[in-house]
């Protein structure tokens, strides 16, 4: 004999609607809260991708800057050894005012100076055997060097003195200036102004007009 069924028909119906409302509301919050964790770790992974961005993007940022104070230290090292070579091919300069002062400050109140002159003298200065070598090995620093010419000024001056004393100093006092080379009296002799015997000289000596060179 069948059991009476006491409960209605729609009873056991919505009994499974209800449990599957309630498994769909269980599986909307996990993926609901997967969803806010998959977001979650999306969101710390943009992040470090813009926190790495950033740092990347510094150190660019230094990276152009060192390389933009390596282009200036460039130039002025291209603008410093083009002075340098025009300084080479040129030669030194002489203040020849400060060369008369020098003069005139060895010279004794009993000398005075008569002349002056001076002229370059440019020669070419042979090379030697490695300098060859290396410009045969097309080395160019070492063919500058070969064909750098060697620069000389060359003064002479004729002056009066009253004893021949008065000359020997000034000419060790020429001799003692470091600056000054090949320091010589061409001659010597009396002579005969207003009636005083005064002692005529004439000295000549060179000034190295080269640049001194880097080993």
């Amino acid at each position: 004999m069948r059991e009476l069924e006491f409960l209605p028909e729609w009873y056991p119906v919505m009994r499974r609607r209800r449990a599957l409302a309630v498994t769909q509301s269980w599986a909307t919050a996990v993926l609901l809260a997967g969803a806010c964790l998959w977001g979650i770790s999306g969101h710390q992974r943009v992040m470090a991708y813009q926190a790495e961005s950033e740092r990347i993007g510094a150190e660019f940022k230094q990276v152009r800057a060192d390389l933009k104070l390596l282009d200036e230290q460039l130039r002025m090292k291209q603008q410093l050894e083009q002075q340098d070579e025009i300084l080479r091919r040129v030669g030194l300069q002489v203040d020849f005012t400060r060369l008369l002062a020098e003069i005139d400050q060895l010279m004794s109140k009993q000398m005075f100076l008569v002349q002056i002159s001076a002229e370059t003298q440019e020669t070419i200065r042979k090379p030697d055997a490695k300098a060859t070598l290396a410009v045969v090995e097309g080395t160019e620093s070492a063919s500058k060097k070969v064909e750098r010419p060697d620069r000389l000024l060359k003064v002479r001056l004729v002056g009066v003195a009253a004893t021949d004393v008065d000359i020997a100093n000034f000419l060790a006092g020429l001799t003692s200036r470091a600056y000054l080379d090949r320091v010589a009296m061409t001659y010597a002799r009396d002579r005969v102004s207003q009636g005083r015997v005064m002692r005529e000289f004439e000295t000549t000596f060179v000034i190295d007009l080269n640049c001194p060179e880097e080993d």
